[in-house]
């Protein structure tokens, strides 16, 4: 190896580290924040915040329904922390009959797309945005109606990265690090509807 190609190496490598340390204290300022904005909620709501070793989590009971809300470094790096909320409410047997299914994700690019067709669910602007996979057309239409397309379009600084959606159990995650604690009342009250299967539900708290 000759000598400048160690320097290069070394350089590349004195670099990598200097960007680790960095997002290292990102992760951590962020962190420290979203334990702030989920005490708050947890101020304003029967839910209850507290900080462990993986960082902050949010988490109770809203209206039958156990919700939890916590950080977690995305699989993209380039993205550092997003949030994931989750709602879960036990479903009786009589009530899963049906086993309704829905995931949506960012749209790929013109390549990936070639690889997997989805087809669209009629709606222009959640079709544009996202790539949809359901167990029916109907069942897309039903879990992505207005208060889920108000919910999903409302986050313009906090890119849905993923949103799953089965019978009494629902999973989104955003990017970045939610601080504003209106909005995660205002996210969390979506789910509460969707996992309860009733779109009509509780409007959002405003405090």
């Amino acid at each position: 190896m000759s000598l400048g190609s160690l320097f290069t190496q070394l350089f590349s490598r004195e670099r990598k580290v200097r960007a680790a340390a960095a997002r290292r204290v990102l992760v951590e300022n962020l962190a420290q924040r979203g334990e702030h904005a989920f005490g708050e909620v947890a101020a304003r709501t029967a839910l209850t915040s507290h900080t462990g070793e993986d960082g902050p989590t949010l988490a109770g009971e809203l209206r039958g329904v156990a919700v939890t809300v916590t950080l977690a470094e995305s699989a993209d790096e380039a993205l550092g922390l997003m949030t994931r909320f989750t709602a879960k409410k036990e479903v009786r047997d009589a009530d899963s009959t049906h086993t309704r299914t829905v995931t949506l994700g960012p749209k790929p690019s013109a390549l990936a797309g070639l690889f997997k067709k989805r087809a669209p669910i009629g709606d222009p602007e959640l079709d544009e945005l996202f790539a949809i996979d359901a167990s029916s057309l109907d069942d897309a239409r039903t879990v992505l109606d207005d208060r889920a397309k108000r919910t999903l379009l409302s986050l313009p600084d906090r890119m849905p990265l993923f949103l799953d959606y089965r019978v009494g159990d629902v999973v989104l995650d955003v990017s970045g690090v939610e601080l504003d604690p209106e909005r995660i009342v205002f996210i969390l009250e979506w789910l509460v509807a969707a996992a309860s299967e009733s779109p009509d539900g509780q409007e959002p708290y405003r405090g």
